[in-house]
């Protein structure tokens, strides 16, 4: 029981100095260790957290100057200390870290961050999701891609970041920052790939994700949006080549397809 009481000591006091709410030199004489071993060992935490939101949020952290950055991280880490197994799972709460500092009134904090870090967030969901995709030869009838996410923007956010991305690619100048203009984006992992993918969920991916969802056949699709079959098959085939609508493999009988 004393071994316990002790460790429960302990723990508590590494938590209060991992948040700072205590020094690592104030605690030290209670832990009965060197400040320099505490100190070592809180820096080295705090180096994985920050490198952890770096890995996350790639567009942010260069979107904002070092010292903010630096600054932002500490403060995320002391509001919210690593609370899951997984080591990722750390960064999940960033979001909302910046939401709160937004409404708070941080004039270095934009709207436009708060997005860019919901999305490069899901990103890394669709990336890690457990959930495991079906074979075509598994389905009965076309459905979403499960690992599917979509996000409702008041900015331009797959646009944005496909630019950034090439422009961070090919060595040129970055892109500003947009203006307001909503956006639908689509998050998902590819079948193919087995990465992360996105796009602007434009009316043509829009029109796909309506009929799958809402399991329209070919022949209403065409008489509610009075589309030739051959559009609305182009359509389902584009959402399809890229990942977001998942069809079923075509059934062939003495090698012709039924």
């Amino acid at each position: 029981m004393t071994n316990d009481i002790h460790s429960i000591h302990h723990y508590k006091a590494l938590h209060q100095v991992l948040r700072g709410m205590s020094s690592s030199a104030n605690m030290a004489d209670s832990l009965g260790v060197s400040r320099e071993r505490l100190q070592a060992y809180e820096d080295f935490i705090k180096s994985h957290i920050t490198d952890l939101l770096t890995k996350h949020y790639t567009i942010l952290w260069d979107l904002l100057s070092p010292e903010r950055w630096q600054q932002l991280s500490q403060q995320y880490f002391v509001e919210h200390p690593a609370d899951h197994y997984e080591l990722n799972q750390a960064a999940r709460h960033f979001s909302e870290f910046l939401r709160k500092r937004l409404d708070a009134g941080e004039p270095t904090i934009l709207p436009i961050y708060i997005e860019l870090a919901e999305f490069e967030w899901q990103e890394f969901v669709a990336y890690s999701t457990a959930i495991e995709l079906p074979q075509t030869e598994e389905l009965a009838q076309s459905i979403l891609n499960p690992t599917l996410s979509i996000l409702n923007c008041d900015y331009p956010i797959a646009t944005f970041v496909r630019d950034w991305r090439q422009a961070k690619a090919h060595c040129r100048q970055p892109p500003k920052l947009p203006d307001k203009e909503s956006q639908i984006v689509f998050v998902w992992r590819n079948p193919n790939t087995l990465i992360q993918d996105y796009a602007y969920a434009d009316e043509g991916l829009l029109f796909a994700f309506k009929m799958v969802h809402d399991g329209i056949s070919y022949d209403q699709a065409c008489k509610i949006s009075g589309l030739p079959l051959t559009r609305v098959r182009k359509l389902i085939q584009r959402a399809a080549a890229k990942g977001i609508v998942l069809l079923p493999k075509p059934r062939t009988t003495k090698g012709k397809e039924k």
